[in-house]
């Protein structure tokens, strides 16, 4: 065997350890920006808010979604009787 022969499996050993390196360091970083993340996304404040007020906050989503839904059904049966007379 010729010296280059022998160097050749060195450097793809070392490529592939510094794939992996690189990786592993990849992975880190994105659970630290998860983390960082999840304070944004999801802090504490709101969870103690919702548990303390659970009873106002499931009371004003279902009034909302029952008016929402009343207008969607208002707006969806005027825009019928509109195709309806156009035709």
């Amino acid at each position: 065997m010729t010296a280059l022969e022998l160097e050749q499996p060195d450097l793809n050993e070392n490529l592939k350890l510094e794939q992996l390196d690189i990786i592993e360091k990849l992975k880190i970083e994105n659970q630290e920006l998860k983390e960082k993340l999840k304070k944004y996304t999801n802090p504490e404040r709101n969870k103690k808010y919702y548990e303390n007020n659970k009873e106002l906050v499931i009371s004003r989503n279902n009034n909302i979604i029952r008016e929402q839904k009343k207008e969607y059904n208002k707006k969806y049966y005027e825009k019928k009787l509109k195709q309806n007379i156009n035709k």
